[in-house]
């Protein structure tokens, strides 16, 4: 597309302020801000990667999960490729194991009104590699009932 269609499109049909951050990132951009940390308060190892505080974060988030951004989502699985290569080539050293990755599942409503699983799209953008023998499994977990948007709710009761 020309830079006059795409200043005209901006013009005419003003691109969300989340969008236009996502638009101008680099994959650098995003790894700057990775600093993975693990959740306390938590039976099970819990990592977080990004700090949602961050703009560029968010607006990847909100863009893939609502807008079904493609670079969003794109951007989101490398920086999760690149994290579980590195994680994962330590403990696949010592013994072969394979990971299974598992996205939580929407509402059969929530997901008909999306069109999409945000979660599924970013893991199954991983890029294949050999150095890491890894699955992506849909059906091991069914949403059973509709619930409230997290969203909606205060950050206690989430």
């Amino acid at each position: 597309m020309s830079m006059f269609v795409a200043r005209l499109l901006d013009t005419l049909f003003p691109p969300r302020g989340s969008e236009l951050l996502v638009r101008n990132a680099t994959y650098d951009t995003l790894a700057e801000v990775l600093s993975p940390s693990l959740l306390p308060q938590h039976e099970h190892a819990i990592i977080s990667l990004l700090p949602y505080q961050e703009p560029l974060v968010q607006a990847c988030i909100v863009e893939a999960k609502f807008h079904n951004n493609r670079k969003a989502s794109e951007l989101l699985s490398r920086v999760l490729c690149d994290y579980l290569l590195e994680a994962l080539s330590d403990t696949s050293a010592l013994t072969h194991t394979r990971t299974i990755l598992i996205p939580m599942p929407l509402s059969a409503k929530r997901y008909r009104e999306r069109g999409y699983n945000q979660v599924e799209k970013v893991l199954r953008g991983l890029a294949p590699s050999d150095e890491m023998d890894i699955r992506i499994d849909t059906t091991l977990l069914m949403r059973t009932r509709d619930t409230v948007p997290q969203t909606t709710l205060p950050q206690h009761a989430r």
